[in-house]
This record gives structure tokens, sequence and C-alpha cells, in this order.
């Protein structure tokens, strides 16, 4: 009895099966995230049916959970975790991580649910792909300005790769042609923690000007203190020799027409 209580305390869910295949104990907590009574699972067969109603996929995950079987009645009796989907019995599906031990001819399973990190993760995943992708350099530095990352775009851009630009300055782009004052602005700009928007003439690894309208923005903590830069640069080279090009022809217009 004392142990069925240190059992139902548990802050997770575990279930004990035993060597007919009855499932004999499932926790409060069992219950509170699954949904199912000891009634509605009175067997590891009828688990497996709630829990992975989809045919292939229950059949996939009882080939890896036999193995993992196999393997813990040959070792030390430790299940090896693995992670399965499973469908509660309001229908929402979570993402839990299963492990346990091979008790002799029963078995004891602990269930850890990681369902909103897996979404935070797929979150995560799905923001560096974003980023990786996206049609503009994106470059983000500490505090000194040493680069710590630089995006796909940038590297096309610049020519350099990311081992060459990891822990430079960005001054490794400058042309020489950008006014010391913009530098300055920017620099007064992010130091009061604001965002600053200009453009800049900067130099490709193998020597070629081209121009960039940049975006660079404070980074900060949840206490908001800066702790990085990251920076946003569309390359705009062909837009402003068309500019350029564009007033060369007006002027040369206004001058025959004078």
């Amino acid at each position: 009895a004392k142990f069925r209580r240190l059992l139902e305390m548990v802050p997770l869910p575990l279930g004990h099966a035993d060597k007919d295949g009855r499932i004999s104990f499932t926790n409060e907590r069992f219950l509170r995230i699954f949904g199912y009574t000891p009634a509605d699972v009175p067997t590891v067969e009828a688990w497996w049916q709630r829990a992975y109603p989809d045919p292939q996929y229950r059949a996939e995950l009882a080939a890896l959970w036999e193995r993992a079987l196999r393997q813990a009645v040959a070792t030390n009796g430790e299940i090896v975790p693995m992670e399965s989907r499973i469908t509660c019995k309001d229908g929402s599906v979570r993402t839990v991580e299963i492990s346990g031990m091979v008790l002799g001819e029963e078995t004891l399973v602990a269930f850890v649910d990681i369902t909103e990190r897996v979404k935070t993760e797929r979150k995560l995943r799905q923001q560096s792909r974003i980023i990786e992708q996206a049609p503009l350099s994106i470059a983000i530095t500490d505090l000194t300005g040493a680069i710590e990352y630089v995006n796909p775009r940038f590297c096309e851009v610049t020519g350099y790769t990311l081992e060459e630009v990891l822990d430079q300055n960005p001054r490794v782009l400058k042309s020489g042609k950008t006014a010391p004052e913009v530098y300055t602005q920017m620099w007064q700009a992010l130091s009061r923690g604001e965002v600053w928007r200009g453009e800049l003439c900067n130099k490709k690894k193998n020597g070629d000007l081209y121009y960039e309208q940049a975006v660079i923005a404070p980074v900060t903590d949840e206490g908001g203190a800066i702790t990085h830069y990251v920076a946003l640069k569309e390359d705009i080279t062909v837009r402003k020799s068309r500019e350029d090009a564009l007033r060369e022809t007006q002027e040369r217009y206004r001058l025959i027409a004078e």
C-alpha cells in the first residue's frame, strides 16, 4: 500500500503490466495526462489500440518497442527511452518519451511528456530555416562586434565563407567609401538601444565594391541588457547603378536642353 501511494505521487505517468499483459496499475498523473481510466485500457493490447489508432504507426512503434524490451532483458532491465505520439482519450495527441524497467516477466513504464519541448524545437527549426533561406544577408555579432553567425546569403554576397568571418569584426567589409560619420551615428544609435537604418558601401572578398541597405538592431536578454547585434542587409548595387545611370541621363538631357 505504501509503495502504491508513492507511485501515485510520482509526477510522471506510470503504468505497470503483468506477465499476462494485464495493466495492473496506472497512477493519477497517467489519468490526468492521457485521460484513460483502468477500465479504458485494462490490457497492454487495449492500450496500444487506444493510444496508437493508426495501424501503420502502431506497427512501426510496436517493432521498436519489442526491440527495446529484448535489449532491456539482455542487459540490466532498463528500457532505453524512445519517443512516441500518444492519442489521448479526448483525441488530442501528445509527444512523450517512454522508458521503464523490465522486472522479471513484468514491466514498469514511465512517460515523460515532451509535447511543449517538441513544439518549441520545431518552431526553432522553422525559424532557423527562415533565416538560412532568407533573401537578405543576416549577421549576428556579440557586443564587441565579433561575428558569431552569418547566413548563406551573406556568404553569397560577400564571397566570404562562414569560417572566414567567424570572430571577425564586420569592418572586414569596409571599403573606405562610407563616410565616417555614418558609422558614428550607427554606433551611437545602437548604444542607446535603438535600431539603425542606413546605406553602406562595402567591399567583397575579391575587392569588388557593393552597396547595402542595412537595418541593424540590438538584441536584449530577459532583463533588457544588450547581448548581441543583428544586421539585416539588402544588396542594392544593381538598383543604385540604375539610379545613377538614370540621373546621368537626366543631367545630360538637361544640359542639352539648356
